[in-house]
């Protein structure tokens, strides 16, 4: 995902080795919130792993889905949009009809948020797969369950990403999704086992979550000629009770404790980001505090005259949200006034579910996936279907007659 670090916003694991009697916090850093399904005998299992400042929750898992080694979670996405992630593994020894089920229940899934980002990762020990061309090509398992996976792709219009090997010399690890176009790059890198480790960086933007109210600073409320006496009174203070043997610690901690003096005299307060669309107003801000009141009213009376009050004062908050709506979008459109370009595209861009440019293409049996490939079949494409004309003649190849520039006599 899009992040301003280079941190992970979140992973996707299998044979985590994990039982219910160790706790997420013995094996995870704690600014991760994590989805696990664990074996009863200890091995195998499979989680996901967030970061707590996305939104996130788990997909409610039926009994039959649970006999899978399956677990997905939803993640809000900026535009409102959601992304789906499944973890899944699929054991060496298991069968056909285990695999199956694994389908079906990553259907049901899939079904169930159809306009969302899907994403499925995790070890499915498939190696017969030729996921270049996808067709079985290997003789370890039998020809009709490497096809039945290679059928569920098909039908949910799903792709596979990793084309490097994860275990020499098969690719078992997978990274499959429903929208090929938002995925950057693809690549292996070194893993904590004997499988390699596959590293993916989409062009999603998450929705982080903030807190409901922060601080900020009122700067143009602020009188410096404090702030310029009380910088000069702490510097003196600390060049003379500090020399150059002290310690760093000691140092960053006075110049810490400076600099945060410095700042309580700075003017403060306390904003909600609850109402962070450009389009919402002061109105619209208090119609929605009278909604809530009136929501909060009706929940503790349960009286049909609250709830019908509740109800009217949410079509009215609708209403004129759908109007505020319309009226900032005419004005970003409108070109009798003179708009921002910028915020028109920023907007559009905002509102976008899958990012510009060409998807899979498929030529002969061949699947090509990288940028330069697709550029050249559509180059050899385009180049066949124009024939090559002779331009020596004025015919062209409908026999018509393409009169060349007359000369009119001179008088």
């Amino acid at each position: 995902m899009k992040s301003p670090s280079d941190q992970v916003h979140h992973q996707l694991s299998v044979e985590s080795w994990l039982k219910s009697s160790i706790k997420n916090s013995e094996v995870f850093p704690s600014d991760y919130v994590v989805y696990r399904q664990d074996r009863a005998d200890g091995y195998g299992g499979v989680f996901v792993a967030c970061r707590d400042t996305l939104i996130t929750h788990d997909i409610h898992l039926t009994a039959l889905q649970l006999s899978c080694e399956l677990v997905a979670c939803h993640i809000q996405l900026a535009d409102q949009s959601s992304l789906i992630a499944c973890s899944v593994y699929r054991q060496p020894s298991s069968d056909k009809s285990y695999l199956a089920e694994l389908c079906r229940q990553l259907t049901a899934i899939h079904m169930k948020f159809p306009n969302s980002a899907f994403w499925i990762a995790g070890d499915t020990n498939l190696p017969d797969i030729n996921w270049i061309n996808s067709c079985t090509t290997g003789h370890s398992y039998p020809v009709t369950l490497n096809n039945s996976f290679l059928d569920f792709l098909n039908d949910n219009a799903l792709s596979q990403m990793v084309n490097t090997l994860t275990r020499d010399p098969n690719i078992l690890d997978v990274f499959i999704t429903n929208r090929p176009s938002l995925v950057e790059t693809c690549d292996t890198v070194d893993g904590i086992s004997d499988h390699e480790a596959v590293l993916v960086v989409s062009s999603v933007i998450a929705n982080l979550s903030s807190p409901s109210k922060r601080i900020i600073y009122l700067w143009a409320q602020a009188d410096f000629n404090i702030i310029r006496s009380n910088i000069q009174t702490l510097c003196e203070d600390f060049l003379n009770n500090h020399s150059s043997s002290t310690s760093v610690d000691v140092l960053w901690n006075e110049f810490l404790s400076i600099c945060n003096t410095c700042m309580d005299s700075v003017p403060t307060k306390l904003i909600s980001s609850k109402c962070k669309h450009p389009w919402i107003n002061n109105y619209i801000k208090r119609l929605t505090r009278r909604k809530q009141r009136a929501y909060n009213q009706a929940r503790r009376s349960n009286l049909s005259t609250d709830w019908s009050k509740y109800y009217d004062l949410k079509r009215q908050s609708q209403r004129e949200c759908r109007t505020a709506f319309n009226r900032y979008v005419s004005n970003l459109v409108d070109p009798n006034k003179n708009t921002i370009i910028k915020r028109l595209w920023s907007f559009i861009k905002n509102k976008r579910q899958d990012s510009v440019g060409v998807g899979t293409l498929k030529h002969q049996d061949e699947t090509f996936v990288d940028a330069t490939d697709k550029a050249n079949l559509l180059v050899d494409y385009f180049s066949s279907v124009f024939a090559n004309e002779d331009h020596t003649t004025n015919s062209d190849t409908c026999g018509w007659h393409i009169p060349t520039t007359i000369q009119h006599p001179t008088t």
